[in-house]
């Protein structure tokens, strides 16, 4: 069987970046206050569209190396398509200036970052589609996908306070109370919604390693593959 699990574990990367920010922060504060070093890889490593990278490549891997074992394989293409916008947000971003202290929402850079916003909170359920693709899991595919949906929830609150000030503008909304704010939520789906994600992946890796034993070199370990 092909080494997919490694795959896996390189495609939960992006699902990492907040807790991974946090820890090399912290070490780069101790390595500049004790010796005065600096580590360039911890702001790379810290940045989304460098992890998204990553997973990308991963997920590529992934769906190439299964494809043809696979019938559900292309439910995996919308992950793939998240990981890659996430990739060059910041590029596009940068290219896109955004002129005026109040734009108009159909101002491009506006657009652009309403999107990547979008498909950031749409990770968990591109995940799920993922996890469900996964056919050969058995009665595992509704807990992956199932846990994937109930982080959803927590990034749709998130994108709702992200797009309120333009629909309040808009008048398609009322104004809510002045101290509900976006943070608790962002900060739930950064510190903990993502992560758990990516103990999903982990985990699957993980399944993937266990069944890579027991299934003849070459094969997909799912049920219409197996020897």
């Amino acid at each position: 069987m092909k080494k997919i699990y490694l795959a896996l574990v390189v495609m939960s990367a992006v699902f990492f970046s907040v807790p991974l920010i946090s820890v090399l922060d912290t070490v780069q504060v101790y390595l500049v206050m004790t010796t005065g070093l600096e580590l360039p890889l911890a702001f790379m490593l810290g940045d989304f569209s460098f992890t998204a990278f990553i997973s990308l490549c991963g997920g590529v891997a992934f769906l190439l190396s299964t494809r043809t074992e696979n019938p559900s394989w292309y439910l995996g293409i919308p992950l793939c398509l998240a990981f890659a916008i996430t990739v060059v947000s910041s590029l596009v971003s940068g290219l896109l200036v955004i002129t005026g202290l109040n734009p108009p929402i159909y101002e491009p850079g506006v657009v652009w970052i309403l999107l990547s916003q979008t498909v950031f909170c749409l990770l968990p359920p591109c995940a799920a589609l993922f996890f469900w693709s996964q056919k050969w899991l058995g009665r595992w595919v509704p807990v992956l996908a199932g846990t994937a949906l109930v982080i959803t929830l927590c990034s749709v609150a998130t994108l709702y306070f992200e797009f309120s000030p333009y629909l309040v503008s808009a008048g398609l909304i009322m104004p809510g109370p002045p101290h509900v704010e976006n943070d608790g939520f962002l900060l739930l789906y950064l510190m903990f919604g993502l992560p758990s994600i990516g103990i999903l992946f982990l985990a699957l890796a993980a399944v993937c390693w266990y069944v890579s034993g027991r299934t003849t070199p070459g094969n997909f370990p799912c049920p219409e593959a197996q020897p």
